[in-house]
């Protein structure tokens, strides 16, 4: 049975002293830390060890240069908030202004433990196999968790800003007290030199990669419940508890106010005092305050005490401090979202739904519904929204859709009401209509046969015909075409087909380029450099197939990405490449191409280019087949396996070549039946 404090006055008294949590400083030299980069490239090759240096060499160079920071924190023993937790690094040579990804590596025991003289990029945790001089990033164990902005200044540190790099909840989920953060340049391509502690010295006044936890603490209480900023509809709440660590005493308080700091011994009520407190505690809501009124505000406080150091024995009594938690959480009469709609991708003609879950303490009576920020027009015929009671205070809405057309496009969200009025929006789900995009014939113009995506040609392209194609030619001078913007979503994934004829090899020469800048939201087919190798780029990932690329000969080329991001290369009607990467961002697109690039030293295309289409969904491998064979011919896709003349069939010549072999025997002695 757990002992009261030794005299309330006493643990009031204590509590009344400055009480200020201390926040918590990591760099990689603590423990288990490191830091270290990996490298997949012909300058730094993929079984190279490169840590234990005084520097980490970072660099994105797509297509030429992929060299990854990888860096280690050891955060065991580190409890409390985690808000507006900071990463920073130490530039000892850059030179240029970036924008660098920030991956967190999912928690797990064996990737955590990652060496640093030991990790390479073919080891290293979220990384899978890619050609040279690029990268594949392993979306089951790498999330994105924002970006760091990395000034032009050298022997500069750079600390990340929370409102673009959220570590909050990264950190908060770790269970191991190890967490690793990936450190990759956005391009256009530029070196930068990261001081590791290897490097750190007196005199030269670096400092190694450092995890900053300004409300974090070494002990006291943590992971409360109800969650701190929660939305209580459960007004007969019985409990509230939280996580304890180190600490030999807690003091808990209580009320219906929006306490801070400074006011809460004020406004709020001493409720427990807790001597020796579990690893999970809990205190008792006393009768008096349920049910809780609503709405309403309630603050919580939990004090934390240990014994110490020169008391070893406990002797005395545990007055020192270790932190203080304030928590809130409010009662609500207005519905909340428990769960929100999800994705639909549908052709033409079918059905799509959207279902959300409300919590309500009085009946949900009415929802709305929007498409694009709109209310959804209940009157049309195929549109119907429906209310279901779960119980437990539960309803959930459906939305549905029936024979969706183009006109259904959009983002959809939801609105619960009830009495006490409405509740927040759900968030976004988005309904895409599977369907071809754009389609440039390239025929005698750039009109796009869908009417939306007309090209304006520059330059003095000529539309010829070779063969049997009727194509644009592009002089690789100052001819391209310039798109509308659009090319907003390809959540449902991708097709891009094209036949091509490239006449010389020109650096990074661009199929297409949708994008609003160089390194700003791109989704590219290009050559790779000025070799014969065709990349797609969604800038979230890229996929790279080895000599694909043929000069003065015709190529029927096709791409295709699913929802999930794995993609398929194709050339004249057969996969030349497979792999995986992150679809391309959600964004309205307003610098796109054909033929030319958003990047000003890129070359612009020099060859032919005819039937350029784009589709927002992923093209099974017969359609495309079929695609091809269109305009080529019948060609032997699959070799029968008892094709033994090589004609694409199995017929009478093969018989007749098995029969020149007819009772061959190879038993001893004989061969008697």
């Amino acid at each position: 049975m757990k002992k009261q404090c030794w005299l309330w006055v006493t643990c009031i008294t204590l509590s009344l002293t400055t009480l200020a949590g201390a926040e918590v400083i990591r760099d990689t030299s603590f423990g288990l830390g490191a830091d270290a980069f990996v490298g997949n490239d012909s300058n730094k090759g993929p079984d190279n060890n490169y840590g234990g240096g005084a520097t980490m060499d970072i660099r994105n160079y797509p297509g030429v240069r992929a060299h990854i920071g990888y860096v280690k924190f050891d955060i065991s023993g580190v409890s409390g908030s985690m808000a507006d937790a900071q990463l920073q690094i130490y530039i000892t040579q850059g030179g240029a202004t970036r924008t660098w990804d920030i991956y967190g590596l999912i928690d797990d025991d064996v990737d955590d433990a990652w060496g640093e003289m030991t990790i390479t990029y073919n080891n290293a945790p979220g990384m899978l196999s890619a050609t040279a001089g690029s990268f594949t990033i392993d979306e089951t164990k790498l999330i994105l968790l924002g970006t760091l902005a990395v000034s032009s200044a050298t022997n500069v540190a750079v600390i990340s800003d929370p409102a673009t790099l959220d570590l909050s909840s990264f950190l908060k989920n770790d269970t191991n007290g190890l967490v690793t953060f990936v450190l990759i340049p956005q391009p256009p391509e530029r070196q930068f030199y990261v001081a590791a502690k290897e490097g750190v010295t007196e005199e030269n006044g670096w400092l190694a990669p450092t995890l900053i936890m300004p409300n974090a603490s070494l002990g006291g209480a943590s992971d409360p419940e109800p969650k701190d900023g929660a939305t209580v509809t459960d007004l007969n709440l019985s409990q509230l508890c939280w996580t304890n660590t180190a600490s030999d005493l807690a003091i808990v308080w209580f009320g219906q106010a929006d306490a801070n700091e400074m006011n809460y011994q004020t406004l709020l009520t001493p409720l427990a005092v807790i001597d020796d407190p579990e690893e999970t505690e809990c205190v008792p809501i006393p009768a008096e305050y349920l049910p809780l009124d609503v709405p309403a505000t309630f603050t919580w406080v939990v004090e934390s005490w240990a014994y110490p150091q020169s008391d070893p024995n406990h002797y005395g009594e545990p007055n020192d401090f270790l932190n203080t938690q304030i928590w809130k959480f409010y009662t609500s009469e207005v519905p909340l979202v428990i769960s929100s709609p999800a994705d639909q991708y549908r052709f033409p003609a079918e059905t799509a739904t959207f279902t959300a879950v409300f919590e309500s303490l009085s009946p949900l009576t009415d929802v709305i519904w929007y498409q694009d920020g709109q209310p959804v027009n209940l009157d049309e015929p195929e549109v119907e929204v429906t209310i279901t009671e779960l119980g437990n205070f539960q309803y959930s809405t459906t939305l549905t859709l029936e024979n969706v057309s183009v006109l259904n496009d959009g983002a959809y969200d939801c609105i619960g009401v009830n009495a006490g009025g409405q509740s927040d929006p759900t968030e976004v789900a988005y309904l895409i209509v599977k369907r071809k995009l754009a389609h440039w014939a390239l025929d005698v113009n750039a009109d796009d046969e869908t009417g939306v995506y007309n090209g304006t040609l520059f330059g003095e392209p000529n539309f010829v015909q070779d063969g049997v194609h009727d194509a644009m030619e592009f002089d690789g001078i100052d001819d391209y075409v310039q798109l509308p913007e659009g090319f907003a979503n390809f959540r449902s994934g991708m097709t891009c087909t094209m036949w091509a004829k490239p006449s010389t090899v020109s650096n990074w020469a661009r199929f297409f380029d949708f994008g609003n800048g160089a390194g700003v939201d791109n989704v590219f087919l290009t050559r790779n450099g000025t070799t014969a190798n065709l990349t797609f780029n969604t800038y979230n990932g890229l996929v790279t197939a080895n000599n694909a690329l043929t000069l003065n000969e015709w190529q029927f080329f096709a791409v295709t990405m699913t929802e999930a991001g794995d993609v398929v290369i194709y050339k004249n009607g057969f996969s030349i490449q497979t792999g995986t990467l992150g679809v391309p961002t959600i964004v309205t697109r307003t610098l796109n191409y054909l033929g030319q690039s958003n990047w000003e030293a890129d070359a612009l295309y020099h060859g032919l280019m005819d039937d350029l289409q784009i589709y927002n969904y992923a093209l099974d491998a017969d359609t495309l087949a079929t695609m091809y064979s269109d305009v080529a011919g019948r060609y032997c896709r699959f070799k029968p396996e008892l094709d033994l003349n090589d004609n694409c069939i199995v017929d009478i010549g093969d018989f007749a070549i098995l029969a020149q072999s007819w009772l061959e025997c190879g038993f001893w002695p004989d061969c008697d039946l």
